[in-house]
């Protein structure tokens, strides 16, 4: 009778390792590994969000929504989330970490992207603290900045810039730029005011914000100074020098008061920002928009009443813009507008109420709400503004 050849192996196995010529293999058992922090960066412990906090009124000051169900906002205390379409919101930030009173900034770049600039209590005009996740909120790093209270971008995850204003007096503030390469471990400042200086940007104004397309071209939009008829500026060189930009070709401009907002590129050539001017003949929104990455710009058909920033910009030929009363849709880039009336009284005689909105479509909207008494409510819209329906206040 023939032996099975595997029987046959089997006794062969055993005779060796019964000879110690082979040996069993032992089980490699998990072994945790610190994480290690680049060279030189002051990393602070990074504390956890281990169980987010429901809020009953976020009492919301800004926000942002990314999708029909994510968004971030802040309150006057802290950063919110939402993953419920803005119907309910909890505490993102680390546990005891808030504004103390103090204006906080952020920049949120997608549903779970955010950048936080926190004053420090101890010296909150000249230094502060960088929160950053990368998780929706769940884990934050945080890093010590040289300035304390601004608006900061980031490009990706590691070129940002931080605005600054200072000496600020009514009517008037200097102004610092600092930029960053390395996720905010290292800040340099770019620019100072200098008012002698040809490339500088003028003293007296009122800054409405920033915008960088790349790391070398970005733009700085506030009101009107007294010698030129938007207030415009533009750099090449990641913000070391300014030019003002003459975009608008309207004599009604140089007797009113004139304020331009950032730009908002869509890619390295389109582009588009937003006049508001007014006199004692002219009340009017201008938007003005770019094909050429920012070199020249030309001028659509004006809106009655000054919209200031409340506006969506949901891709470059639909456009939503309020104006007091009344909403008004552009379908082919601002040249032709349709206007009707929300279901909900979002301003009247007595003031406008809406202070800011966020579109991801064109039908699917929020609204953010402030009546005299302060009370803070936030809407959605699912018809492009027609009808709304409250949900967090």
């Amino acid at each position: 009778m023939k032996t099975p050849l595997s029987l046959f192996i089997g006794i062969l196995m055993l005779s060796l390792l019964a000879c110690g010529i082979f040996s069993p293999i032992a089980t490699l058992q998990p072994r945790a590994v610190p994480p290690t922090a680049p060279a030189n960066r002051p990393l602070e412990p990074q504390p956890t969000v281990m169980a987010a906090n429901p809020v009953a009124a976020p009492q919301i000051t800004s926000f942002k929504m990314f999708d029909e169900a994510n968004g971030w906002a802040l309150s006057e205390q802290s950063v919110l989330r939402t993953t419920t379409g803005g119907a309910t919101w909890v505490t993102a930030f680390p546990a005891g970490v808030s504004f103390n009173g103090l204006p906080g900034s952020a920049y949120f770049s997608s549903a779970s992207s955010a950048w936080v600039l926190v004053p420090d209590p101890g010296a909150p005009t000249s230094a502060g603290k960088l929160y950053a996740s990368s998780d929706g909120g769940l884990n934050w790093s945080v890093l010590p900045v040289p300035f304390a209270v601004g608006q900061i971008q980031f490009l990706d995850i590691q070129h940002g810039f931080a605005l600054i204003s200072f000496n600020q007096t009514p009517g008037s503030a200097d102004l610092a730029l600092y930029q960053t390469s390395d996720s905010g471990v290292t800040w340099s400042r770019t620019f100072l005011t200098d008012p002698a200086a040809a490339t500088s940007l003028p003293v007296s104004q009122a800054i409405t914000g920033f915008y960088f397309r790349d790391p070398l071209h970005g733009w700085i939009s506030g009101a009107k100074s007294s010698d030129t008829q938007s207030y415009l500026y533009s750099t090449a060189d990641g913000g070391k020098t300014w030019a003002p930009q003459a975009v608008v070709e309207n004599s009604e401009l140089a007797n009113a008061n004139v304020t331009a907002y950032p730009p908002l590129f869509f890619n390295q050539n389109a582009g588009i920002f937003g006049l508001t001017v007014t006199s004692a003949t002219v009340s009017e929104t201008i938007f003005v928009i770019t094909n050429d990455g920012g070199l020249t710009w030309l001028s659509t058909n004006s809106l009655p009443g000054p919209a200031g920033d409340k506006y969506a910009i949901v891709n470059p030929n639909y456009w939503l813009v309020w104006a007091r009363t009344r909403f008004y849709a552009s379908s082919d880039g601002g040249f032709s507008w349709l206007d009707f009336s929300p279901n909900q009284n979002f301003g009247d005689a007595a003031g406008d109420y809406l202070v800011s909105m966020s579109f991801i479509s064109k039908t699917t909207g929020w609204a953010l709400t402030m009546d005299a008494n302060l009370r803070r409510v936030l809407y959605r819209t699912s018809d492009g503004g027609v009808t709304w329906q409250a949900l967090a206040q």
